[in-house]
């Protein structure tokens, strides 16, 4: 059984405006992360450690800011069973789609438990992802997670 990671302090999380809400109704959420997490072609020749702790890092900083940004704002979030999940992914290059999917997964593991019941096929079905390009420094990630009834 995996221990539960405890969030980051303020002082690990990069800043305080790298998650923001756009817009929050009780069957769909849509929102920015700023930055770009690793793609699994930069996590290729780490250590397994060294993975697990950048997903974990990445994850519990999604956490972290989703909590925080509940507070500040009091906007509530429900846990949706059945989701749509759609991204558009902003980088200075294009990647290749398993590298895609592998760099959304510790934000959507992040959401897990607070958005989302789970991340299985059953619930979530295919993701929808779209890459655009940017400069460099403006890399973003735009998630849609949408109820399915």
């Amino acid at each position: 059984m995996r221990k539960k990671t405890p969030l980051p302090d303020e002082e690990n999380v990069l800043h305080q405006d790298v998650l923001n809400i756009v817009s929050y109704s009780p069957q769909k959420l849509q929102f920015i992360i700023c930055g770009k997490p690793k793609s699994a072609n930069q996590l290729l020749g780490q250590n397994w450690f060294k993975r697990k702790k950048n997903a974990d890092l990445f994850k519990d900083t999604i956490r972290y800011l989703i909590l925080n940004k509940q507070n500040v704002t009091n906007v509530k979030l429900r846990k949706i069973k059945h989701v749509k999940i759609c991204a558009i992914i902003y980088r200075s290059q294009y990647m290749d789609f398993d590298g895609a999917v592998s760099t959304l997964k510790p934000i959507v593991d992040g959401l897990k438990g607070l958005v989302i019941e789970d991340d299985s096929w059953e619930l979530t079905g295919p993701w929808l992802i779209d890459q655009k390009k940017c400069q460099r420094g403006k890399e973003k990630v735009v998630l849609q997670i949408e109820e399915v009834i």
